[in-house]
């Protein structure tokens, strides 16, 4: 869940995501499946250690559809240019020599 709202954040604002969970979900979940998100945060933070729990077929089906479109969303970004490291590197190398 975390690693698809990440995503939507990131093809949205074109910014690093929020480390803190409750504002990437506040941005990025539909409002209608929050109730159900923070019913599993809550039983994660306070039940003792959970093997399996009944799954959430709604929630469940969101993520099946958004991984889908996420996927789709990068593939249509234009391809990334190669980086130029050549400079950087000999600049590097030359301040490395140059320290007793």
């Amino acid at each position: 869940l975390r690693a698809v709202l990440a995503c939507r954040w990131i093809l949205e604002k074109r910014t690093r995501p929020p480390v803190a969970f409750a504002e990437l979900m506040a941005s990025q979940l539909e409002e209608s499946l929050k109730p159900q998100v923070e019913r599993l945060l809550d039983l994660k933070m306070n039940a003792p250690e959970i093997k399996e729990i009944p799954k959430i077929p709604e929630l469940n089906r969101w993520l099946d559809e958004e991984i889908t479109s996420v996927k789709a969303q990068i593939a249509a970004l234009p391809p990334e240019e190669p980086k130029q490291w050549d400079t950087l590197n000999r600049l590097f190398l030359n301040i490395l020599a140059d320290k007793p």
